[in-house]
């Protein structure tokens, strides 16, 4: 009984560490970078920037996030890993996971976690247009007493500004 449990909880460990994007590096957000936002549901919006840069002659997606509200740092993690960077003419970057939280808000200058994307950086890149896509998600259902339904807690995008 023991090894089947223990073999069960190895390889959720192990599947754990393999979802969890890389992060390679860190670096600080800059003027024009990408902005996006979702909003959670009773209350709260979580802002997402995001940029496109070169490190060490590699291309790597470089982004923070801030939660407005003690709700929206408290889900912000799972919102986060559901949100997706289109990257024109390169495609998607699925699972934020690797940006950096930022408590006070986003600023030019502040530090951004950042993650390659298996390709030299190029002259065209920085002309690629960068757009946050964070997909409508539910983080919380609450169904206890059954007697007035449930309470869902969820985050949906919102209409933002598009550079930071």
């Amino acid at each position: 009984m023991r090894r089947p449990l223990a073999l069960l909880l190895l390889t959720l460990v192990v599947a754990g560490c393999a979802l969890s994007p890389p992060r390679v590096s860190t670096d600080r957000l800059a003027e024009g970078d990408a902005l996006g936002a979702t909003e959670l549901n009773f209350g709260g919006v979580l802002e997402v920037a995001a940029g496109l840069r070169p490190l060490e002659g590699q291309a790597v997606l470089c982004g923070a996030w801030a939660g407005r509200t003690y709700y929206a740092r408290y889900y912000g993690d799972l919102a986060i890993a559901a949100g997706v960077v289109e990257i024109e003419g390169l495609g998607r970057v699925h699972n934020l996971s690797f940006m950096t939280e930022m408590r006070d808000g986003l600023a030019p200058g502040g530090m951004s976690g950042c993650r390659a994307l298996g390709r030299p950086w190029e002259a065209a890149d920085a002309a690629r247009a960068v757009r946050i896509r964070m997909p409508y998600i539910i983080v919380e259902r609450d169904c206890e007493d059954g007697l007035f339904g449930c309470m869902i807690t969820s985050f949906r995008q919102i209409a933002y500004p598009t550079e930071l």
